[in-house]
């Protein structure tokens, strides 16, 4: 398949890489649509990220449909569209013990990262707290805009 990495500062390469397969509580998904965010585009234009590592699969905005799905994986089924969100909290350390979950110290751990390609694999944290079923009157092109939304949201 086809993936889009950063190789640097205004540059995207195109690579040929196999198909991810899902470990358990994992789901790989037939991107259908991906957006560009502030994010990327300063990514793109600088080549740095404090968390992202260049080079790298490029793109964390996303809908599809769930082509493949790991062991322990009930809440979805092959054929299900879904959007969801990169990251996901730990629910574990101390600043999710506290409900502060945006400051969880290791959301970037798992976190989903390349949906410039045909298929991206979904982490097991994001498939658990952040990955949703696409009701039918959400369109496609609009699901991706669940992660700045909620960004926005919360920040208000």
């Amino acid at each position: 398949m086809l993936q889009a990495y950063l190789t640097g500062a205004r540059q995207i390469e195109f690579k040929e890489v196999e198909v991810p397969e899902p470990g358990p509580g994992e789901v790989v998904i037939r991107v259908e649509f991906s957006l560009t965010c502030g994010t990327d585009l300063k990514v793109y234009k600088t080549g740095k990220h404090a968390k992202l590592k260049i080079t790298g699969p490029f793109g964390h905005e996303y809908t599809g449909v769930v082509v493949k799905r790991g062991e322990g994986v009930n809440k979805f089924e092959v054929g299900d569209r879904v959007f969801g969100v990169n990251t996901a909290p730990c629910f574990e350390c101390r600043y999710c013990k506290r409900g502060l979950y945006n400051h969880c110290e290791s959301i970037f751990d798992e976190m989903v990262i390349g949906t410039y390609a045909e298929f991206v694999k979904i982490p097991a944290r994001v498939v658990k707290t952040n990955l949703f079923k696409r009701p039918d009157n959400l369109v496609g092109v609009v699901a991706p805009f669940i992660e700045p939304l909620s960004a926005v949201i919360h920040g208000v």
